[in-house]
């Protein structure tokens, strides 16, 4: 049916002025990092995971979008979806060919991993129900969302 979330911000300011419109998939990463950084800090032994644990590329997404975005733009080509890719692979998707040899983008995926790592060992009945009562093909990326 036709609703709000439907139509256009453009749209949206003509026909409800008072309504807001919260972009909430591309404001993943910063939700992400607020409540990482409420539960921080991680004190892993692993000098590499506490180094990844730092979560420097998904800060880099929330401060510099726009950067990131281009970053993607260059190296994968105009006609790609940078947001959606970028979303995706917050998600746990594969990185494309063209990304594959980007430190940055190598470092994000760890941390994505990283993070539905810890969103599973914090939330670890929730993970534990999603698993046993098949909700999901993909509990570790349900849970943490």
């Amino acid at each position: 049916g036709l609703g709000a979330q439907m139509m256009t911000g453009r749209l949206l300011n003509e026909l409800i002025p008072e309504t807001t419109d919260v972009d909430v998939v591309n404001a993943m990463y910063t939700i992400v990092i607020q409540l990482v950084d409420a539960i921080a800090p991680f004190n892993f032994v692993d000098p590499e995971l506490q180094d990844i644990a730092t979560f420097s590329s998904w800060r880099k997404c929330v401060v510099d979008r726009a950067a990131v975005l281009a970053m993607i733009y260059d190296r994968v080509g105009e006609g790609v979806d940078a947001k959606g890719l970028l979303v995706s692979i917050g998600n746990g998707a594969a990185l494309p060919e063209p990304l594959m040899s980007e430190d940055f983008f190598v470092r994000l995926k760890k941390e994505s991993i990283l993070l539905r790592w810890i969103a599973c060992t914090q939330m670890a009945e929730t993970y534990q129900e999603i698993q046993e009562k098949g909700k999901s093909d993909w509990p570790e990326a349900t849970t943490i969302f």
